[in-house]
C-alpha cells in the first residue's frame, strides 16, 4: 500500500487536503482561516453543495526525516 502524498503549499491548501481526506472528493467553494479558540489551526469551509464545515486541528507539520 502506498503512503498518502505529503501536501505542500499554504496552510489553506493543507487544510483542504485534510478535508478531502476526511470527506472524499468534495468541491470546496471557499474558505477562510478563523482565529481564537483552543485549536492551533481552524478553517471555515463552504462546499459547492452549500454545506459549511469547520475543520479544527493541530498544525500540519512534517519533519525533515519523514
Amino acid at each position: 500500500m502506498n503512503a498518502p502524498a505529503k501536501p505542500s503549499g499554504t496552510t489553506y491548501e493543507r487544510a483542504v487536503h485534510r478535508l478531502r481526506r476526511a470527506l472524499g472528493p468534495v468541491d470546496v467553494a471557499g474558505g477562510r482561516a478563523l482565529t481564537g479558540g483552543l485549536y492551533n489551526c481552524v478553517h471555515l469551509f463552504e462546499l459547492a453543495d452549500g454545506r459549511r464545515l469547520v475543520l479544527k486541528s493541530a498544525p500540519f507539520l512534517f519533519s525533515e526525516q519523514e
